[in-house]
């Protein structure tokens, strides 16, 4: 095992390794949304609107991010009494952000939209639990075509149902652009907070 001469070698490799975890995290969370977003737009989707909770305890978790790098600060200072006030606070803020978690799950949940086995996956799914009708006949889907009667329905006829159907559904982009934001900017300050300091 090779051995560091000095703290500035040791500071450089954390440093390239938290660098490494960053990128790792946020091009997962890139992977995932690009993959949500490309099935939204491939074929019919029912939007499903997340509680509010979520959006409370990520603020939470975010307020109790800067609490903690707070404290650190005031702990190197020397500071004891303002450290153990916020490292209470980041305390008190990360049991809410528990608590949230649990109701924004809960009503989740109690939405109907609780994962609980692979059969769940089908769920929502176009053809499976539900089929559209045009003209009292029912649109198919045969995995790659939208018919009727056999026949491949026109992109103009499709794109009518889709609108028709996206006032049933509805889209909320807003909630999913909140969230985004909020998970980089999680990220960015993650990434400040954990960095070694230069000496």
């Amino acid at each position: 095992m090779q051995q560091f001469e000095s703290n500035k070698q040791k500071e450089k490799v954390y440093s390239a390794l938290v660098l490494v975890g960053v990128i790792g995290s946020v091009m997962l969370f890139a992977g995932l949304s690009s993959a949500v977003l490309v099935r939204k737009m491939d074929k019919f989707w029912v939007n499903i609107h997340l509680p509010y909770e979520f959006i409370i305890s990520t603020i939470t978790i975010l307020i109790s991010s800067i609490t903690f790098y707070m404290a650190l600060q005031f702990a190197r200072k020397g500071q004891k009494v303002k450290v153990i006030r916020l490292l209470i606070l980041t305390l008190l803020l990360s049991i809410a952000f528990t608590i949230f978690q649990f109701k924004g799950w809960s009503s989740y949940y109690n939405s109907g939209n609780a994962m609980k086995s692979f059969v769940t996956f089908v769920y929502g799914q176009y053809g499976k639990n539900f089929k559209v009708m045009k003209a009292d006949q029912v649109i198919d889907y045969d995995g790659e075509n939208y018919l009727i009667n056999e026949d491949n329905i026109t992109s103009a006829e499709l794109d009518e149902v889709k609108l028709f159907l996206r006032q049933i559904c509805g889209v909320s982009t807003s909630l999913q652009m909140l969230n985004s934001i909020l998970m980089i900017t999680i990220v960015l300050i993650q990434f400040t907070m954990f960095r070694l300091p230069k000496k």
